[in-house]
């Protein structure tokens, strides 16, 4: 544990508590109830202020109550033909990327960005094969403006974000593009709820609009449903394809485990077996390797936590809204938990491994706690589906000119990430 002095504008007089700790991290989960989550990332993307990601206290109790049912697996599995429909379009792009080096990054943004998209509220981005257009470009700046200039910006300077310059007016207005354009949607629905007009196939919006929170009594009003969209938005677009980024990056420098993988993907989904949610479960080898991806490359490296009053931890007296930082990435990539901890080795969450296994709290990409990415499952699912379809298909190699740095923004983003796309040698 040990404190770092940022100046006035971060924390309890500007101080944050890093606690690279798993047992004060344990601590901290245990005991959400005592702990609020700071402003960092609502203060920089004004969109999902008022959503699950922000929120806290009561608030944030009612909202997890009424949005959880959403990510059950009764709802999941209906957006198993959303996952497969826009990867297979990235296919058809893929398919005519085989002799030039590929920008695997921006491709896969535009294919998460169409599955949460149609997920969320229902909206065809169509950016994998139409590319970029009013919509899609406003979600991006949006998105953006988490850039380390920005939080910095905002920490602080006071009004930053009203300060006249041509960065700031850019996001001003595409969060007015991309608001209203959930908000279109959501008036469109209660009209249609209005006329009887039941949909067929639930998104999320569908979903959220349908849940009563018994305890107050309440529904979700449009801005409330507004913000929640936006969250999945951000949260299921960015952090997905920065993972499968990173995945593939790791898989290309592996050509034998990439060669292992495509074994048990062709056993799986031998001839042509339907990608059924069933059979997505039964490729274990390829959740090993997601999870071993996340390890190595969390797209969010620290979350953070603050006390609502002051607080002992580790010995020590917290006063109450003292930062807490909780190092995702330094946890799970030092050789204190994590034997040779560079290498990229799969087999380390291989639970019949007569191994002494993951220590709790040391492997938390999704976060922890009450706090825990209420959205996990989905993100894992869809990132399954995407990397057996496109494996399945394709071999991935580092082109020569790749190098890779990890720029932090929202998440690490992988710059300069090129792969060569070639055609997988069919058993």
């Amino acid at each position: 544990m040990f404190v770092v002095h940022l100046g006035y504008g971060v924390g309890k007089d500007g101080y944050l508590l890093h606690i690279p700790d798993p047992e004060l991290i344990k601590f901290v989960a245990s005991n959400s109830h005592k702990f609020y989550r700071p402003d960092f990332v609502a203060r920089n993307i004004p969109s999902i202020s008022t959503g699950l990601f922000a929120s806290n206290g009561k608030a944030h109790a009612r909202q997890k109550r009424m949005i959880g049912p959403a990510f059950t697996s009764k709802y999941l599995k209906g957006f198993l033909g959303i996952f497969i429909e826009n990867v297979d379009n990235l296919v058809k792009l893929w398919s005519t990327k085989l002799k030039d080096p590929v920008e695997v990054h921006d491709d896969l943004t535009h294919l998460t960005l169409d599955v949460i998209g149609q997920s969320a509220f229902g909206y065809n981005f169509n950016t994998v094969l139409a590319g970029e257009s009013k919509v899609s470009e406003a979600v991006d700046m949006v998105i953006s403006g988490m850039s380390f200039r920005q939080l910095i910006g905002k920490t602080f300077i006071p009004f930053f974000e009203y300060l006249p310059t041509s960065e700031n007016r850019r996001i001003k207005t595409a969060k007015e593009i991309a608001d209203n354009t959930v908000l279109d949607v959501i008036k469109e629905r209660r009209k249609e709820k209005k006329a009887g007009i039941v949909r067929e196939k639930k998104d999320l919006l569908d979903v959220l609009m349908d849940m009563y929170d018994q305890e107050t009594n309440s529904v979700m009003d449009d801005e409330e449903l507004r913000s929640q969209v936006f969250t999945f938005m951000v949260a299921g677009h960015e952090t997905t394809s920065v993972a499968l980024a990173w995945t593939l990056y790791e898989l290309a420098k592996k050509p034998q485990i990439q060669v292992e993988l495509r074994e048990e993907i062709n056993s799986v989904l031998r001839g042509g077996t339907e990608m059924t949610w069933d059979a997505v479960e039964r490729l274990t080898y390829l959740e090993k390797v997601i999870k071993e991806a996340l390890r190595r490359h969390p797209p969010a490296n620290v979350t953070g936590r603050a006390p609502i009053e002051d607080i002992t931890i580790g010995g020590y007296l917290i006063p109450k809204d003292t930062v807490i930082i909780l190092p995702i990435d330094e946890l799970q990539r030092t050789s204190k938990f994590w034997p040779n901890p560079d290498d990229f080795d799969p087999e380390r969450f291989d639970e019949k491994e007569d191994r002494a296994g993951v220590k709790p709290y040391t492997h938390i990409p999704f976060g922890v706690g009450s706090r825990m990415c209420i959205g996990y499952k989905f993100a894992l699912m869809e990132m399954k589906v995407i990397l057996a379809t496109l494996l399945k298909k394709f071999s991935v190699s580092e082109a020569p000119e790749c190098k890779v740095e990890a720029v932090p923004m929202l998440t690490v983003r992988p710059a300069g990430l090129k792969l060569l796309i070639r055609l997988a040698t069919q058993p």
